[in-house]
């Protein structure tokens, strides 16, 4: 777990370490989430709330995510998934 001065970091502080880590700026992030810069700085100051804001996040910082189910079964959560999701 990433921590920063001994303190467990939120998801957000982690997106952006992630994000400072893969070289990904903010108005590259505004275009994986296909809003504004404005708006991608707002949801990033107030946290990120939505599962396909994380999964497109990730993306494009070329991260993966994933879920682990406690008899370890993986599943991975890809972009594909958010746009299976919006054919339904």
């Amino acid at each position: 777990c990433i921590r920063d001065s001994g303190e467990i970091m939120s998801v957000t502080d982690k997106l952006r370490a992630l994000m400072e880590l893969s070289g990904v700026k903010g108005v590259d992030l505004a275009e994986a989430l296909g809003v504004s810069y404005n708006s991608a700085s707002n949801r990033m100051y107030k946290g990120v709330k939505r599962i396909d804001d994380l999964i497109k996040i990730c993306d494009k910082c070329e991260a993966k995510i994933s879920i682990t189910a406690k008899d370890g079964t993986v599943i991975r959560l890809t972009i594909d998934d958010i746009e299976t999701d919006k054919s339904k």
